[in-house]
């Protein structure tokens, strides 16, 4: 795999080609992924401020730690979707995932 099919080109984003069907599902799935990230990250400082201020009991701080667990999960879900975006095409085109 081509490290480079990984970077997000900032540039794409702001300008994507969408005349066409796949132009159109690039563009729509390349915003859903960043706008994905930055809720990750929103829900990551979240969770840390409510187990800092749960001051020690222990319902705030197993919520703090339940809503990170599901920051994270969430995450995991991005990054195994940004994986099939990248594979698929490469498997139908080429045969493998190279």
């Amino acid at each position: 795999m081509n490290p480079d099919d990984l970077k997000l080109n900032l540039d794409q984003m702001l300008r994507p080609e969408v005349n066409t069907i796949g132009g159109i599902m690039e563009f729509i799935v390349a915003r859903m992924l960043f706008m994905g990230g930055v809720l990750m990250v929103i829900a990551v400082i979240y969770s840390g401020i409510m187990y800092i201020t749960a001051g020690g009991e222990p319902a705030k701080a197993a919520q703090a730690r339940k809503n990170l667990v599901w920051a994270i999960t969430g995450f995991i879900i991005i990054l195994l979707f940004q994986s099939i975006i990248v594979w698929v095409p490469n498997i139908i085109t080429k045969g493998t995932i190279d």
